[in-house]
């Protein structure tokens, strides 16, 4: 039987309208205690698009009947992009939920990952340098040792967080610099881990997780991994905005997940290994960064409208 675990999940939206209802049933039938879907809008260029996000909010309007009173929908009116539609949906979320699980509509959870993610609640709660626990793990077994481990690396394809830990989050985010760096990584990894969050932030990349990290890296913050992964990305289909490709890291097979007797630990094993062989930072981007940031450079200033603050700040998801 599948653990009852009373946790919110917010829902983020697109085109995917049987992985919604799919991921909401799932979520429910693992002991969802409410579900907020938010749904971007269309860029009204390619009318499939415009259906499919035209049907996904049927789906959820649905699922709505079926589950009364336990689904919240904000479906957007624009489209603010996939950077955006998350960060101000998690702002939206965390007004009303302590503490939650966040999936995307190409993130599909498995019930170890309530387990995974109760389990963790109280020591995201009670230990600073943690802020959010991850439900995928892409290091093999005898990497990870059968454990849950802390890492420096938030996989962020399903995670849950509290709504403290989302302010920690959202301050590092939005800052340009903390007042002392702890970071002891290489030079080579902290300029790759810059560049990626400067392009993110400047609006060159749709994406906001390569700024998560690079916060992270600086703070010496930390998040909570399984051993094996509870959550499986199947993003690479026509709706695809990053994931366009088929690769090892998407439609894994999820795993039994069991709490093990002890606390999670450092592994830095694992974080190796994801360095190497899933980010592959090596000693090239020491070149690649610089010729990166001088096309960038010649590419003219990028527009303030486009970049990942004020995207973010425009898609405030407001209660009616």
């Amino acid at each position: 039987m599948s653990p009852i675990v009373p946790i919110p999940v917010l829902l983020i939206a697109y085109r995917r309208s049987e992985n919604a209802l799919n991921i909401i049933t799932r979520c429910f039938e693992y002991g969802a205690t409410h579900i907020y879907v938010v749904i971007d809008g269309s860029k009204r260029i390619d009318p499939a698009e415009s259906r499919d996000i035209t049907a996904t909010r049927v789906t959820v309007e649905s699922a709505q009947k079926k589950f009364p009173g336990r689904i919240t929908l904000h479906a957007r009116t624009q489209n603010v992009g996939c950077a955006a539609s998350v960060l101000s949906a998690c702002d939206w979320f965390f007004t009303h939920e302590k503490f939650g699980i966040i999936l995307e509509d190409d993130c599909i959870p498995s019930s170890g990952f309530f387990t995974l993610v109760s389990s963790a609640r109280t020591i995201i709660s009670q230990i600073p340098d943690v802020w959010l626990v991850c439900g995928t793990q892409f290091a093999p077994k005898e990497i990870t040792r059968d454990q849950w481990i802390l890492s420096s690396y938030a996989l962020i394809w399903g995670w849950a967080t509290s709504r403290e830990k989302w302010r920690d989050i959202r301050q590092a985010l939005l800052s340009e610099e903390p007042t002392q760096i702890k970071s002891t990584v290489s030079r080579t990894e902290f300029d790759y881990w810059k560049a990626g969050s400067r392009r993110a932030r400047e609006g060159f990349v749709d994406v906001w997780d390569t700024v998560l990290l690079y916060q992270m890296i600086k703070r010496n913050a930390l998040a909570i991994l399984p051993k094996v992964s509870q959550v499986s990305n199947v993003g690479n289909d026509a709706a695809a905005t990053h994931t366009v490709e088929a690769t090892q890291w998407l439609n894994r097979v999820t795993e039994n997940f069991e709490v093990p007797a002890i606390p999670p630990e450092r592994c830095e094993e694992t974080d190796e290994w994801l360095r190497k062989y899933f980010y592959k930072i090596s000693l090239r981007h020491r070149v690649s960064t610089k010729i990166t940031l001088l096309r960038d450079l010649l590419a003219g200033d990028p527009s303030s409208e486009r970049t990942l603050i004020a995207k973010w700040m425009k898609a405030e998801i407001k209660d009616h």
